[in-house]
């Protein structure tokens, strides 16, 4: 089911699931109700993709790391709503690493971190909705690699932003069915 700008997306709308949905689960998360939404997980993705990625440049602090601004604006919001929400910012995450790797002569391995680190979040804070804010049209596809990854572990996922609002219909289409919901234009309004 995709919501998109004629129609309010709520939180209470998500509390509908199917019983396909119902029964979903994977080796890092346990069967959870899914009558409730309680626990939300934004996510920064990567402001680079694994294809264009330099580890000279993330060692010289030559790709941007802005604080995740949209997504700590959301979770403001949700939180004042009663909902429980935390941030992933996946982007510093892995420009850190990736400079901490090559400062002691390691390999760094994009995707295998950028997985290991997405897993080990939602194995601890177990999520029961997963939103990739995509502010730059560069971060399309490794903010859609997030989604995915997030949705064949068993995840509802909801990606919104600046590219979501702007390409909407290319976000919908490349990525299918791992999209559940999407959130156009001011998100801190619809989405609580």
């Amino acid at each position: 089911m995709i919501f998109t700008a004629s129609i309010n997306l709520r939180l209470e709308q998500l509390l509908c699931v199917s019983d396909a949905q119902k029964s979903r689960s994977s080796d890092d998360r346990p069967r959870r109700d899914y009558h409730m939404i309680q626990k939300i997980l934004f996510i920064n993705p990567p402001s680079v993709a694994e294809s264009d990625f330099r580890i000279d440049f993330a060692m010289n602090d030559r790709y941007w790391s802005y604080p995740p601004y949209s997504a700590a604006t959301l979770v403001a919001t949700v939180k004042r709503h009663g909902y429980d929400a935390h941030i992933l910012d996946l982007n510093h995450w892995m420009l850190k690493t990736a400079k901490t790797f090559g400062s002691i002569g390691m390999t760094f391995n994009y995707q295998k971190n950028l997985e290991w680190r997405l897993r080990m979040e939602l194995i601890k804070y177990q999520p029961d909705l997963v939103g990739v804010s995509v502010m730059f049209s560069m971060q399309h596809g490794v903010a859609l690699d997030i989604v995915r990854y997030c949705k064949n572990k068993g995840y509802r996922t909801i990606i919104g932003g600046v590219h979501a609002s702007n390409d909407s219909e290319r976000v919908l289409i490349d990525a299918g069915d791992s999209l559940d919901y999407l959130g156009l234009y001011e998100s801190e309004l619809s989405l609580p």
